[in-house]
């Protein structure tokens, strides 16, 4: 698999896909929250994602703040099992 990750959309859910780490997560988060920001709901599916860190989590932390300061939701699915456990760890997995 290559360093890259992929972002499908359908109405207001989209789907990514690939890799959510530290060479991705700039752009994820620059495609991802612009999609949060045009859309008043937005469900997010994780379940295609191949490998990540924790920049992933980051990045679920930062687009929850995206929706919350647009008055938008965001939802997330199919985190990665890691990502859940980090967020366990860290004391955020309200967040996501």
């Amino acid at each position: 698999m290559s360093d890259t990750f992929l972002i499908e959309q359908t109405d207001d859910r989209c789907v990514v896909s690939g890799v959510l780490d530290f060479t991705t997560a700039s752009k994820a988060l620059e495609d991802l929250g612009a999609l949060v920001r045009s859309n008043e709901q937005l469900h997010i599916d994780f379940s295609q994602v191949g490998r990540c860190n924790s920049a992933a989590l980051a990045l679920l932390i930062e687009l929850k703040a995206i929706a919350r300061r647009q008055s938008h939701q965001v939802s997330f699915s199919e985190v990665p099992g890691g990502i859940r456990q980090l967020a366990q760890v860290c004391q955020v997995e309200g967040f996501i």
